[in-house]
């Protein structure tokens, strides 16, 4: 995933609990490393920008539903 992200313009990740997940945490600093053009979207839980202190850019939903992926795809 972390090469296939490198040259791309911009990188959108879900998490979903991520504060709890760091799984989750680990791949979005793995991207990070070669590319910092990163939009975290929170699926579920706020606080997971707590681990995310280098992202400037971070969305939060408060539900996952298929509705909100569809929006998020525009």
């Amino acid at each position: 995933m972390k090469e296939e992200t490198k040259d791309k313009e911009i990188v959108v990740i879900g998490t979903y609990n991520a504060s709890l997940n760091q799984g989750q945490v680990r791949l979005v600093d793995s991207i990070q490393e070669v590319n910092k053009n990163i939009i975290v979207v929170a699926l579920r839980d706020p606080y997971d920008l707590i681990k995310f202190k280098e992202i400037s850019t971070y969305i939060c939903t408060y539900i996952h539903t298929l509705q909100y992926k569809v929006y998020l795809r525009f």
